[in-house]
């Protein structure tokens, strides 16, 4: 089997099984990213969508149509919840840590960044859009990087919004592994 598709199996099981964890029911510090994915979940998986994915992967390119939340060619039902399982990852509102990230307020409080204070945080940073203060998210984009040993693992992940619902999504990757060739991946999901 092809080592880059176990890099990225690799990466899906990891991410699986971290978001099938109980979260422990604590006060949000922070935007509830965790929260707001579950609803995007949610309506996505009760209002079935047309989207366009596009997949590329160390330049091998795919398109997927998704008709009705089916994939076009095989009928399957689209995995909301695993298709957006990479933000959910990023919530920064785990009780560990707490007070761990600087908030930023600008453009008169249009946009929150939440910057991460120690540079060993996954999540370097969260930056929150919206159309008017404390009103409907706009856009999201996140700053991931994880370097262990000989392990680095980095995405820049950004969902667009219009009226609070999924419009589009975008994922930059890159990992390396000691024993596997790099990866570099882009992943786009457009809702038509």
């Amino acid at each position: 089997m092809n080592p880059r598709i176990i890099l990225l199996l690799l990466l899906f099981f990891v991410v699986g099984c971290r978001s099938e964890r109980k979260a422990e029911t604590a006060e949000k510090v922070y935007f509830d990213l965790a929260g707001f994915v579950d609803q995007q979940v949610a309506y996505l998986q009760e209002n079935p969508v047309n989207a366009l994915k596009k997949v590329d992967m160390n330049g091998e390119h795919e398109e997927v149509n998704i008709i009705n939340n089916k994939i076009e060619k095989s009928g399957e039902l689209v995995n909301w919840e695993k298709e957006l399982a990479l933000f959910k990852e990023a919530d920064i509102n785990k009780p560990v840590l707490r007070n761990s990230y600087e908030v930023i307020e600008k453009l008169e409080g249009l946009a929150t960044i939440y910057m991460a204070k120690e540079e060993d945080l996954p999540v370097h940073s969260l930056s929150v859009f919206r159309e008017n203060q404390d009103e409907e998210v706009t856009e999201i984009s996140i700053s991931y990087l994880e370097e262990k040993d000989l392990f680095l693992n980095t995405r820049e992940l950004r969902m667009e919004l219009e009226n609070e619902k999924l419009r589009k999504l975008t994922i930059n990757g890159f990992q390396k592994l000691p024993t596997i060739d790099s990866l570099i991946y882009y992943i786009q999901i457009e809702l038509k």
